[in-house]
């Protein structure tokens, strides 16, 4: 199937050839199909296709979802000097079926790594619904996501494979400071749009971290594994009403091969909408994550380390804040989106005392 540029290129034929390549269509055929935006995402555009068949079709998917690039020219530059395009679909070519973390089944994934330009072919994963980064979560389900993500830190943990491609383990010294030079770039004008909606202490905080971000990006103790990057509520399909499980996760645009604990960290702050609540619950749900990692295999990361990394990792936030909100298209939801992501990240480094950990 050819790379396409949105639901105007899908046709019949495409679908029943993907469908029939990935083993979901055995018999019939594809002959009409209708699309309906959904998603929330900003550096793709999401489409769930609904698919009538003739012939025998049994067992095939009445629907499906497809995920291209987005149209907004400047959120897909980002995306493509990110190499955010190329990395999503390389996650699910290469590493999803060995996880022990649900994400949906791959029927089709193409890029081209020149134009950002990508397809996806993905299970609809209806009817769970998608998480709520505004609204936050319960206190249950945000401990399921910690120990989900257990299932994609533990079977990738240390394996040389993985840490040997070129696409997943972007880092280096010069990588590092390179991102540090955008990302900090990018932060007077973050000040400029927000400054006036944020207090000074999270304000301060945030230039804290941007005068130093070469140093952060460069240490990187202890063992290394597959990162999600951005594990949020946005990126969490759950199950039907809203409960727990089943528990999916999608958006693989920013995986990479390093530490651990900034996933955990990142997904414990913007799961809880109210940082007191964040607070009560979050020692218990991060021993939670280490005992399942323990039960995955992984016995070389103490309970002290792992608590010492997700002080170290609650930074992630707000470099996850400050870089897309620049980056991607503007828009109201995005906005309320990123305020609330610093408030959240910066109350929870208060909370740890991390910013003595800062290198």
């Amino acid at each position: 199937m050819a790379i396409l540029h949105g639901p105007a290129d899908l046709t019949a034929d495409l679908l029943t050839e993907s469908l029939r390549a990935s083993d979901a269509l055995v018999a019939g055929e594809v002959v009409s199909f209708a699309c309906t935006p959904i998603g929330t995402g900003q550096m793709g555009d999401a489409f769930r296709v609904s698919l009538d068949y003739a012939g025998d079709a049994a067992g095939a998917p009445a629907t499906v979802v497809a995920k291209f690039a987005t149209t907004d020219e400047g959120s897909r530059a980002a995306g493509l000097v990110l190499r955010a395009y190329e990395i999503e679909v390389n996650v699910y070519r290469t590493v999803a079926a060995r996880l022990e973390l649900r994400t949906p089944r791959c029927f089709h994934a193409d890029v081209d790594p020149t134009t950002g330009w990508f397809t996806l072919l993905l299970e609809d994963m209806a009817p769970a619904v998608q998480g709520d980064q505004l609204a936050g979560l319960s206190a249950e389900q945000v401990e399921h996501a910690a120990v989900a993500l257990a299932g994609l830190h533990g079977p990738c943990w240390r394996d040389p494979g993985l840490a040997s491609l070129e696409w997943l383990n972007r880092h280096s010294e010069e990588v590092a400071a390179l991102t540090a030079m955008l990302v900090s770039g990018l932060f007077p004008g973050f000040v400029e749009r927000y400054g006036e909606q944020l207090t000074c202490d999270e304000l301060d905080v945030t230039a804290h971290l941007m005068d130093r971000l070469v140093p952060y990006f460069t240490d990187r103790p202890g063992t290394m594994t597959v990162t999600h990057g951005d594990y949020r509520p946005d990126n969490f399909l759950l199950g039907d009403a809203g409960s727990p499980a089943p528990f999916t996760v999608v958006d693989w645009q920013t995986a990479a091969w390093g530490p651990p604990m900034p996933d955990v960290a990142y997904a414990v702050a913007l799961g809880f909408a109210d940082p007191a609540e964040r607070a009560l619950h979050e020692e218990r749900i991060v021993r939670r994550y280490h005992e399942a990692l323990v039960a995955h295999g992984v016995a070389d990361l103490s309970w002290d380390d792992c608590w010492l990394g997700y002080r170290r990792g609650s930074f992630h936030n707000l470099v996850m804040t400050v870089a897309p909100a620049m980056l991607v298209e503007r828009t109201a939801r995005g906005d309320e989106m990123f305020l609330a992501s610093l408030r959240r990240g910066v109350a929870q480094i208060r909370d740890l005392d991390a910013l003595d950990l800062l290198p």
